[in-house]
């Protein structure tokens, strides 16, 4: 039996290389034909950090990663109103990338693609109330591929008031202080 890939007549898939890509979020662009950033270093900020090419870089862009580890957040990391990004963890390392100690939050942006990343926001979330792993909030045309998210405080995974959001192979689990 064939699956339908609930894409637009006419539209490609966020990761033409990767077969399967499927779901609503499957032809979100990403950062497709912009510039690229990589992420050399596992401090939470300065240039070279993922903090960086996600809050202060602008425009279309991909982000790769040439370290592995974990990236010991000291507050959350934010997409605001951006477009056209696409976070890829496949790029690093054996080991891949662990973000902890805070939220990644998707505010208002259309056209994402995060993938092969661990999100472990752990017990003490700083300056926040929330203590989510993942937080979507009127996104649009977003693909959440191949990621794992736990240890968070509060739900692992939020989306609120966003559009055509693909979970595709994700594992979501382990809140911490759930009842």
């Amino acid at each position: 039996m064939r699956r339908a890939r609930n894409l637009a007549r006419g539209s490609t898939p966020a990761l033409p290389w990767v077969t399967g890509a499927e779901g609503v979020g499957a032809a979100a662009r990403g950062g497709r034909w912009g510039q690229e950033y990589r992420v050399t270093t596992l401090a939470d900020s300065g240039a070279g950090s993922l903090r960086y090419g996600v809050e202060t870089m602008t425009g279309r862009r991909t982000i790769r990663f040439d370290v592995a580890g974990d990236i010991a957040l000291e507050s959350d990391i934010q997409l605001t109103d951006d477009e056209c990004v696409t976070i890829d963890g496949s790029t690093a390392p054996a080991g891949g990338v662990c973000i902890r100690d805070a939220t990644l939050r998707l505010i208002r942006s259309r056209d994402v693609v995060l993938r092969h990343l661990r999100l472990r926001p752990g017990p003490d979330v700083p300056d926040t109330d929330v203590g989510d792993g993942l937080e979507l909030d009127g996104c649009e045309d977003v693909l959440l591929k191949n990621l794992s998210v736990s240890w968070s405080t509060d739900e692992c995974v939020t989306i609120a008031r966003s559009n055509r959001v693909t979970l595709q192979n994700c594992l979501i689990g382990e809140p911490l202080n759930s009842i």
